[in-house]
Parts: C-alpha cells; sequence; structure tokens
C-alpha cells in the first residue's frame, strides 16, 4: 500500500515538473535504442486508468509521421487493442519519451516512459503496462532449438549414467580415524581392462557431447537472442552436472 501511494506521488510529480515541450522541440534518437515490439497488457492498462483517470496520460499523442511534429489525434489507451502490436521508432533521452509504431495500420504514438513501465504494486504481480511480444514463428522456432538443447541434455547425462554404473561396480568404503565409513569412493584401479576400454570410450563421447551443448547455447534465435537466454535454472544444473562428470571422470583415464 506504501509503494503504491508513493510511486503515485512520483507519478503526479513528474507530470507536473516534465518538460512540456512541444513536438518541433523533442529531440528523437532514432538510432541508439534498443529493439523493443511489445503490446499492451490490458489487465495492467485498466490498473493505471483506475488509478490516472484524470491524468492526460490515459490517452497518446498520434502523428502523422515518424518526425512527431504534425499531431492529427489521440487515442485512449483502454482503446487500444490487446492484441496490437507496437515497435518502438525513437526516444527522447531528455523528454523521456517514446515514439512507437503500430504494426497493423502505421500510426504512430508518443508514450511517456513512466506509462510504457507502469507497475501496480498492489494488483499486477510486477507486471508493466507493456509487455514484450514474440512473433509466433520465432516462438516455434526457439521451441524447436530449445528442444533439441534439451534432447542433447538427455543423451549426454545418460553418458553419465553408464559411466557412474562401471563406477559403482568399484566402491571402497573411506573411514575416519575411528573407522566410520564416512563416505565410498570409486577405485578406478579396480576396473578390469574391458571396463577401461569401454570408460574411455564413453568418456570420448561424453566430451563430444559436452562440447556440442556449449556451442548449442550460442545459437542464435533470431537478431536478439541466443538460446542462453531461453534455459532455465534447471537446464544450467544438467548442463553443471555433466561437465562435472567429464573433469571428474576423465582425469583416471588420461594414462589408459
Amino acid at each position: 500500500m506504501k509503494k503504491a501511494l508513493l510511486f503515485t506521488i512520483i507519478f503526479i510529480l513528474a507530470q507536473q515538473v516534465q518538460s512540456q515541450a512541444s513536438p518541433q522541440e523533442i529531440k528523437w534518437n532514432y538510432t541508439d535504442i534498443t529493439p523493443k515490439t511489445f503490446i499492451f497488457n490490458k489487465t495492467i492498462v485498466g490498473y493505471f486508468i483506475e488509478e490516472y483517470k484524470d491524468s492526460p496520460r490515459i490517452a497518446m499523442e498520434i502523428f502523422s509521421d515518424s518526425t512527431a511534429t504534425n499531431k492529427i489525434g489521440s487515442i485512449k489507451l483502454n482503446e487500444i487493442i490487446p492484441t496490437e502490436i507496437f515497435d518502438v521508432l525513437a526516444y527522447s533521452y531528455k523528454d523521456k519519451l517514446y515514439l512507437i509504431k503500430a504494426t497493423k495500420d502505421n500510426k504512430i504514438c508518443l508514450i511517456h516512459e513512466d506509462v510504457m513501465y507502469y507497475q501496480n504494486w498492489g494488483k499486477g504481480n510486477g507486471l508493466t503496462l507493456t509487455k514484450d511480444y514474440t512473433k509466433p514463428q520465432i516462438l516455434a522456432k526457439e521451441k524447436l532449438i530449445l528442444d533439441n538443447y534439451r534432447l542433447k541434455l538427455k543423451n549426454a547425462l545418460s553418458t553419465v549414467s553408464k559411466l557412474e554404473a562401471i563406477n559403482n561396480k568399484h566402491l571402497v568404503n573411506m573411514v575416519n580415524a575411528f573407522g566410520v565409513v564416512v563416505e565410498q569412493k570409486y577405485d578406478p584401479n579396480k576396473f578390469t581392462k574391458d571396463e577401461k576400454i569401454i570408460y574411455k570410450q564413453l568418456i570420448q563421447k561424453l566430451k563430444s557431447q559436452n562440447e556440442e551443448i556449449k556451442t548449442e547455447l550460442e545459437k542464435k534465435i533470431d537478431s536478439k537472442k541466443t538460446l542462453t537466454e531461453l534455459i532455465s535454472i534447471t537446464d544450467i544444473n544438467k548442463q553443471l552436472q555433466i561437465e562435472h562428470a567429464y573433469n571428474d571422470y576423465s582425469y583416471h583415464t588420461l594414462n589408459w
């Protein structure tokens, strides 16, 4: 509740203090901007309008072209269709304004930065008034590459399991000064000749699998992402398990 009240005060002060520059006075940066494609979050828009119903910022000004000098109308935020897609065209560092373009009808609008990233702390669960949009074709490509990466993890973990199955045949008890077993370790000196051959083959296979997994992480999904940005904590843990297994188990095979 206190956060919501504080944000309200800051937002109102920002409206009063921020430069009321005319369109002709705004200096737009069209090149040094982060690419962003987004849609409006209908639920958060509703919270914003409920909270700032008397603010002029519940509407966006519409301009005739990307110079944003000729205003031709306005549109209220709650009149925007939730599926309507926008791209960021330019940004004004001084005035904290974004110039955005609708992909459907090419209308060009002006939106304040604090509106674009507005959050309702009491109801919105951290969601902002706008949210990133990714084309379905790109999502399908992301899923395909992610599934392929996870299949490689699964296959590498299968190799790890085969190595550990050999290890488990040759466990020895490690005892402390009182003769109490504190842990078990495998003894590679007890491996049979055939086990050593198979084990070394598995290590070579795991090495290739581990390197291939690392290469996968650098694959580009589109112009903005690599696979690294899509994987989960679970994926990372599996990859670390594979890497540690290779480092730990390959040590004894160097002299075989």
